[in-house]
């Protein structure tokens, strides 16, 4: 079977689940070029993960993400410690404002002004 080449550029943007069907679909055809660079992008891709992993995990200051209507989609373990639970998965799904905010209107007018500017005392 003819070899094709491409160049491993093509893979970098690939997602995981794209990244694993690049596999699959190389093994399929039996093209050992493709499936090289594709295990190497694999391989490259969990190294990034593991390290951005590690990151994540060891903030010391509270990182999340929440979505347009205020429900918690992430939080790292500093910010599940900070609202005193001891694992992320027990803030997630939350509300920000009505949970963890002191003043849930204060949010609010942050979400509506053009500025940040908001006195919080």
């Amino acid at each position: 079977m003819p070899k094709r080449k491409k160049p491993l550029s093509q893979y970098e943007s690939m997602s995981r689940d794209e990244l694993v069907s690049a596999l699959k679909a190389a093994e399929r055809v039996g093209h050992d070029d493709e499936l090289a660079m594709c295990r190497e992008r694999e391989r490259i891709l969990l190294e990034s993960e593991k390290r951005y992993r590690g990151i994540f995990e060891n903030f010391i200051d509270g990182y999340y993400r929440a979505d347009m209507e205020g429900n918690l989609i992430l939080a790292s373990p500093s910010t599940a410690r900070l609202f005193g639970y001891d694992d992320p998965e027990e803030i997630v799904g939350k509300s920000i404002a009505q949970t963890f905010w002191a003043v849930p209107e204060e949010r609010e007018k942050i979400l509506g002004s053009s500025t940040f500017d908001v006195d919080f005392s």
